[in-house]
Order: C-alpha cells, then sequence, then structure tokens
C-alpha cells in the first residue's frame, strides 16, 4: 500500500466531514431536546386554565454524550434552562451506553 500526500488529504477530509456531521446532529439533538423539556409543561397542565403556583419539578436526564466536552455543553444547557425555569431541578447523569441495560435494571 503507497500512502501518498493525496491520499493523507482525502483520509483528513473524510475525517472533518464526519466530524461536522455529528457535531451538527449533536447540537440538533440538544435543541429538540430542550424542545420537548420546554413543553412538558404544556402538557403537564392538561389544559388547565385556571392559574396556580407550580410545583417544583425535579428528573434525572440520562445521556450517553459521556465525553467531558458534550457533557459540559449538556450541563450548561439544563442549567440555562433552570435558570430560565426556577421550579425545575434537571440532574444531569452520564450513563455508558455499555451499562445501560444494566443501569436500568436498578
Amino acid at each position: 500500500m503507497v500512502i501518498n500526500k493525496q491520499s493523507v488529504q482525502n483520509h483528513n477530509q473524510a475525517k472533518n466531514l464526519k466530524e461536522d456531521f455529528m457535531k451538527k446532529n449533536f447540537i440538533v439533538f440538544l435543541v429538540l431536546l430542550f424542545l420537548i423539556i420546554g413543553n412538558i409543561g404544556v402538557f403537564a397542565g392538561g389544559g388547565s386554565e385556571t392559574t396556580t403556583k407550580e410545583e417544583p419539578v425535579e428528573f434525572e436526564f440520562w445521556v450517553s454524550q459521556t465525553q467531558s466536552e458534550r457533557m459540559a455543553v449538556i450541563k450548561v444547557l439544563a442549567e440555562t434552562y433552570m435558570a430560565i425555569n426556577p421550579d425545575v431541578t434537571i440532574m444531569v447523569i452520564g450513563v455508558d451506553e455499555n451499562e445501560l441495560p444494566r443501569t436500568c435494571r436498578q
């Protein structure tokens, strides 16, 4: 096998495209996630027309994105959401994909 400058450049371009694709998908995932989380209150209220004081809500958000950079982004997004919605507490928990079945059983 001959490795030349062109094959190295092609490999690097393919690697960069894959990384860009993964980053874009991750960002889309996070945006969709927080849109869903933002609408939980709408569906949880059951369409009640009376205004009542909302009770505090706490939940665990399990993520398989356990890499430190991705966890940091998810935690910042969760903290931002909690700052906007003080009655909501989000506990971000990183779960390794290989450990997920075992963790769910506990």
